[in-house]
């Protein structure tokens, strides 16, 4: 990258705090040669996957603890136990939309909030989804919001009103759907 400051990384570690909260500390060498350090959330991979069903957009209505309120946002899980992203991303739109797709395809990667935390967002955008007869259980013993959680059908069109309403603000949904639908 020339014109542009060079970092050097001297030293990466994770501190797992015994509560599922993991803490990634780096140093790093600035480019006047000043080494510091920094400190940052380390959660698991997710997946993002935006379905649209007969000109309706999936989305899954789920109370979030950290806002303390329902989060409109689409079907979104955690890469975990070494699972192929691809794979947890079929889970996921079983799970929480209670809907299969054949062809789940790799729109790109995003990252959450490079600033404080190290999540890695695999957005999947799933062809032509079916209907399930119910929902798929969770293997995640974490998902207890999810077990509580309602699916949204919500016009296509109508995405960027409620975007711009508040109704949408997951930065992570509107990030996904952007990437996967344009």
């Amino acid at each position: 990258m020339s014109g542009e400051a060079e970092f050097e990384e001297l030293a990466r570690t994770v501190h797992d705090h015994g509560t599922g909260i993991r803490v990634g500390e780096v140093t790093v060498r600035g480019p006047d040669g000043v080494a510091f350090r920094r400190r940052y959330l380390h959660t698991p991979e997710i997946v993002a996957v935006v379905a649209v069903h007969l000109g309706d957009l999936l989305l899954v209505r789920e109370f979030r603890p950290a806002v303390g309120e329902d989060v409109l946002q689409v079907p979104m899980g955690k890469v975990l136990g070494g699972r192929d992203p691809l794979s947890c991303a079929r889970a996921e739109l079983a799970e929480e939309a209670g809907f299969h797709a054949d062809h789940c395809e790799p729109v790109g990667t995003l990252l959450s909030c490079p600033g404080w935390m190290d999540q890695v967002v695999h957005v999947f955008r799933a062809v032509d989804p079916t209907a399930l007869p119910s929902r798929s259980d969770s293997d995640d013993p974490d998902d207890v919001e999810e077990q509580h959680s309602t699916v949204v059908r919500m016009p296509l069109h109508g995405f960027d009103a409620a975007v711009r309403s508040g109704a949408v603000r997951d930065a992570r949904t509107i990030a996904a759907v952007r990437l996967a639908l344009g």
